[in-house]
Parts: C-alpha cells; sequence; structure tokens
C-alpha cells in the first residue's frame, strides 16, 4: 500500500518522532535508573563507612573501659587510644599503659616496625607480581615507595 505525495513521507517522520520519542524516553529511564543505582553506592558506602568507624569506635571504647586494681588504685589498662585513633594528636602526646607514658623511643619502634612490614610487602609485590629480579633495585624501589607511609606514621 503506497500513500501519494506527502501522506508516505508524514507517515514516515511520524515514525522517526515516535522511535526517537521512545529511545529519548528510553535512554532518560536508564539515566534515571545509573543515577538512582549511584546514589544507592553511595549510600551503601557511606553506611559501610560508618559501621566500620562504629566498630571502631566500640573496640577503643572496650579496651579503654579495661581496668585493674593495682595497690588500692583503680587502673586503665590502655588511655587516649581515642584521641590517636581519631587523629587529633600523636600516640606519644596522649596514650598512657597502665598510668605511665611510655617513651617517646616505643612509638619511633613500633612506627618503624609497622612501615618494615609495609616496606616488605612492596618488596615482595616489585619481585614476584611485577618480576624485578635485581634485589638492589627492588629494595631501592620499595624504599621510595614505602616513604609515604614512613612520613605518616
Amino acid at each position: 500500500m503506497k500513500l501519494k505525495g506527502r501522506g508516505e513521507s508524514s507517515l514516515y517522520s511520524l515514525f522517526l518522532t515516535l522511535s526517537n520519542k521512545h529511545l529519548m524516553t528510553t535512554s532518560l529511564e536508564i539515566e534515571e535508573k545509573e543515577l538512582i543505582e549511584e546514589d544507592d553506592n553511595d549510600d551503601m558506602a557511606h553506611q559501610r563507612q560508618t559501621r566500620n568507624s562504629e566498630c571502631c569506635i566500640f573496640i577503643i571504647n572496650t579496651i579503654q573501659q579495661i581496668r585493674f586494681k593495682w595497690r588500692n588504685r583503680e587502673i586503665s589498662l590502655i588511655s587516649g587510644v581515642d584521641k590517636v585513633a581519631f587523629g587529633t594528636v600523636s600516640a606519644a602526646e596522649a596514650v598512657e599503659i597502665c598510668g605511665v607514658k611510655p617513651m617517646q623511643y616505643l612509638w619511633y619502634m613500633l612506627s618503624g616496625a609497622i612501615c618494615d612490614v609495609i616496606q616488605l610487602l612492596i618488596d615482595c609485590f616489585l619481585h614476584f607480581g611485577v618480576g624485578i629480579e635485581d634485589a638492589s633495585i627492588c629494595w631501592l624501589m620499595s624504599f621510595f615507595i614505602s616513604v609515604a607511609f614512613r612520613h605518616t606514621t
């Protein structure tokens, strides 16, 4: 069946208009779904982060509530960890173990030990994962990469 004159082009333009509207509404629906999914992902990430921080707060408070009696006084096993965990002060300034503030050298030793383990993990990744065979180059690269961790601890 063939339409004469303008009818054929108007039918074709009507088809194009309808198909374009369908494509536009479909793409709008897809964009809305993607935005909703992104919002859901952001909400889930925020909930996970909130749960993690609540868990950390619970653990810190539980540790700090451990007390024992010594010479007729009640002494906290460890205190000041909450200030360190939330980044307000350094461990050398805030933490007390059994009522005694440890020497700053203890914190240097712990920090160095943690950074050495991090450097070892980086070194293993460079050797086994990347395939660097020369031990000196591998150590050099792992040390330079671990400098960021050494400065933050």
